[in-house]
């Protein structure tokens, strides 16, 4: 069974069966632009929601995409790799093993961008944070696990097969509008599916979501920690998804956005995103040291309405 591989801040596995409920009943093409662990992609593809669908993922964190990509070609490679490194650390005391962990940082900071480290510093690192400085080297903190949980070879296999075919794409959520976010065909990709991925393309190859695109944001949310990129989210960003959220909707996709219930949020999506309907919710929140801090928090989902102000979902999958 497919499922995450690596551990996310603010992942969604808790939400997914409140999430399921907004699926559509039908559509031909799966976005995600923040893609994160994948909880609510692999809870859909192993619904069997994704089938013959085209399937179009992405990250502004390209070692991320690059990450999935090497699970995606090449998983028994990337498994004895990780595994390796985890031996390594097995047995250390923690102060040796805290060097460790800082040595094969230091090793990716200095260009070394090789998957089975990013892997293992994910696995080893506090919480999963993708912790970056403004200079865009990671400096996440170790865990303390002697040695880390890193992901089975079977797990990669099952990740690797519900990969098969998908578009992983590393960029940032406006350049799927712009014109910049150009598709570029898994070379392993079959015929039928090249059809389909080009029939939800424009003119010049990028990406246009519309009439039976099914599009689901998980964006960070405003106030929490943000540094997983050099660049910080910004409320300026959270307006921008939320415009685009709207212009896709008004194509005429059926759009999903989770989020903290701020008055940010709320006021953003009633001034750039009417056509949308807010549903509470809440999450528990790992991001915090203190375990009192991880009590469950209120968030919202917002889903698209269609022109009679009803959202447009249908009860596609169980739970």
């Amino acid at each position: 069974m497919a499922h995450p591989f690596h551990r996310q801040a603010g992942g969604k596995a808790e939400q997914v069966p409140l999430l399921l409920k907004h699926v559509p009943g039908a559509f031909s093409v799966y976005a995600e632009p923040f893609l994160g662990g994948g909880a609510v992609f692999y809870a859909l593809q192993e619904r069997g929601v994704l089938e013959g669908k085209v399937v179009l993922l992405g990250d502004a964190d390209s070692a991320l995409i690059r990450l999935n990509q090497t699970v995606q070609r090449n998983p028994t490679r990337l498994a004895a790799g990780v595994a390796h490194l985890a031996a390594d650390m097995d047995g250390m005391p923690a102060a040796s093993a805290r060097e460790y962990f800082t040595a094969i940082r230091d090793l990716w900071n200095a260009g070394a961008h090789r998957s089975d480290y990013f892997l293992f510093l994910l696995a080893a690192s506090f919480n999963g944070l993708r912790r970056r400085n403004r200079q865009g080297q990671l400096n996440m903190s170790w865990n303390k696990e002697i040695p880390p949980r890193i992901p089975s070879l079977e797990t990669l296999q099952a990740c690797a097969l519900a990969l098969v075919g998908v578009e992983l794409l590393p960029f940032d959520f406006r350049r799927w509008e712009n014109g910049h976010g150009h598709l570029h065909l898994n070379p392993d990709a079959e015929e039928e599916h090249a059809r389909a991925l080009a029939a939800h393309a424009s003119g010049d190859g990028s990406i246009f979501l519309g009439p039976e695109a099914f599009v689901y944001l998980d964006p960070p949310y405003l106030g929490d920690f943000t540094g997983y990129t050099q660049d910080a989210w910004s409320r300026d960003d959270l307006r921008d998804l939320i415009q685009l959220a709207s212009l896709w909707t008004q194509r005429g996709a059926h759009v999903v956005c989770t989020h903290a219930d701020t008055p940010d949020f709320r006021d953003l999506v009633r001034e750039f995103w009417p056509e949308a309907e807010l549903v509470a919710a809440s999450e528990r929140r790992s991001i915090n040291r203190d375990g009192d801090g991880r009590a469950p928090v209120p968030t919202l989902v917002a889903v698209s309405r269609d022109g009679n102000d009803t959202p447009r979902t249908a009860a596609a999958c169980s739970g």
